[in-house]
Parts: structure tokens; sequence; C-alpha cells
């Protein structure tokens, strides 16, 4: 033995194995460091510098209402809201709109179309001379009068024109 001194040679053998704990332990901080940096890096080439500010819409809800009123009121309305937003990062794009949050509500027409009306609903005009030219002696009818509007007439009832009674007609056309 080169050493002959046996707590020398015990020593010399436990600074041995120290020095070897001691690099493996340096080696795997070194390891852990690279990583962390590898990994820091490829999160940075994952997100873009340059974003626009961006937000992300819920479902829309059910519709108001099956059909339109009238065309004077306003149609019936669905919505949505904000669920997510991401802000602009990097100098090229404009930053969000102020007041812009989440649970912005958005809201949409639908069902834009007018209510069916039932034929029986529309109401009867003037009474008209059957035979213009003869006038009251040929009889007198009248018909529905019916709106010019872009609306669904269902029907339920046959009757489009009915008779006049004798009375009612006119003594003359204007």
């Amino acid at each position: 033995p080169l050493i002959r001194n046996k707590k020398v040679r015990v020593l010399a053998v436990l600074n041995f194995f120290l020095t070897l704990i001691v690099m493996l332990l340096f080696l795997t901080i070194i390891l852990l460091f690279g990583i962390v940096v590898y990994v820091k890096r490829q999160a940075a080439l994952a997100v873009p510098k340059h974003m626009p500010c961006l937000f992300e819409w819920g479902e829309w809800s059910e519709c108001s209402s099956t059909c339109r009123r009238s065309t004077k009121n306003d149609p019936p309305m669905m919505r949505r809201h904000i669920t997510r937003i991401f802000n602009a990062t990097g100098g090229i794009y404009a930053p969000c709109p102020v007041g812009l949050k989440v649970g912005y509500i958005q809201h949409a027409p639908c069902n834009v179309q007018i209510c069916p009306k039932k034929l029986s609903r529309f109401n009867w005009t003037e009474c008209f001379y059957r035979i213009p030219h003869i006038g009251k002696r040929s009889g007198c009818y009248k018909v529905r009068r019916l709106e010019p509007i872009d609306q669904l007439i269902t029907i339920d009832s046959t009757s489009l024109y009915k008779e006049c009674k004798k009375k009612d007609c006119p003594e003359f056309m204007p």
C-alpha cells in the first residue's frame, strides 16, 4: 500500500467518495440549469412577441322570441359574452379597447321574420259593386284587406270575400 497509516487510508477513501458525490451533485445542478434554460427558451419561442388583442366568446343564448311582433318593434335578440381576453403584446398592435372585459355582452337580432297572422284577423274592405257599370243593382261584396308586408298568413278561414247587404252598398263608387 502507498499509504501506510490506516487512518490516512480511510480518510483518502472517504475523500475520494465525497469528491465523487460533490461532482455528481455539481453535474446534476448544471444539467437542471440547462433544462430550465431550454424550457424557458422553448416557452419564449412558443409565445409570439407581437400578438393582437384577442378575446373568446361564449355560446349564443336562445332567441328571446320565436318571431317579431311587427316591423315597428325591435326584433328579438340573442346574446353572448366574452369568456377570455388575451391582451396585445409587443408594440405593433393596438391594445384592447377600453372597457373590454370578461362578461361584456354582445346582442344580435334573431328570428326577425314577423309572426304569422291568421287570415280571419284581417279586416274587410269597403263594399264594391259586383258589376261596376250596372252599379248597386248588381250587388256588392267586400274582400279581406291584406297589408303589403312580408308576413306569413295562416289560413284559418276560407272566406276571402263576402257579400254586402244592399243597404251597405254605396250609391256610387268614387
